[in-house]
């Protein structure tokens, strides 16, 4: 469109990107959200890779609880889980994956993978997540932090997932690999479809009422 001298009015289309976070628009949620409030998940596993360096343990991993009291700052509210490798200190090493349930996403249109994250950064340390499409045989990695800048919370994390339409077997799993290196905390796990509603302005005006 060729843009001339004389003033010019167009109508434009807008189209709101399902994973954003966009003024005026307020996001609808249909799948499965993991408060992790109570615990390790019904379903939800987690595995400590043991890399067998001489005076290092590699427990705890991903603990749900607060053991250095660092509160939850990912964003959710209540419980959460968390890998604290600062806490745990200079003889300890971490390769620790949480991974969750299978999730029928098979009526999803829009498949998004959406959580509360708190990532205190180190140059030595890498945050992962993967999703698998076939029940936890075959992985992919979706999203990953290594190093800095982290990304420290409150800050939702949406994560579109496309190749997860019509999947019913879907999975995650959080890694986080380092020494010494911060702390990664993570809640409000949601897995399903995400789209986004116009918000409604309230009717009638600030100047109305009795005069």
């Amino acid at each position: 469109m060729a843009v001339g001298t004389a003033p010019l009015t167009e109508d434009f289309a807008l189209t709101v990107t399902p994973a954003c976070e966009a003024r005026g628009y307020q996001p609808v949620l249909e799948g499965v959200t993991e408060r992790l409030d109570s615990g390790l998940p019904r379903g939800a596993s987690v595995t400590n890779t043991d890399p067998d360096f001489l005076g290092y343990m590699h427990e705890p991993g991903w603990v749900f609880g607060d053991p250095a009291g660092r509160t939850n700052k990912t964003g959710g509210s209540g419980g959460f889980a968390i890998v604290d490798s600062d806490h745990h200190g200079l003889h300890h090493v971490q390769e620790t994956t949480l991974t969750s349930a299978a999730v029928d996403l098979s009526k999803a249109a829009a498949p998004t993978l959406q959580f509360a994250s708190d990532l205190e950064p180190r140059v030595n340390g890498t945050a992962l997540v993967d999703v698998s499409l076939d029940g936890g045989c075959t992985w992919g990695n979706v999203w990953k932090k290594a190093g800095y800048p982290g990304a420290r919370g409150p800050e939702p994390q949406i994560v579109q997932l496309p190749q997860a339409v019509g999947r019913p077997a879907v999975r995650l799993r959080f890694t986080f690999l380092g020494q010494l290196s911060g702390w990664w905390g993570i809640d409000d796990v949601f897995l399903g479809h995400r789209t986004l509603r116009e918000e409604v302005a309230p009717s009638g005006s600030i100047w109305d009422g009795p005069r």
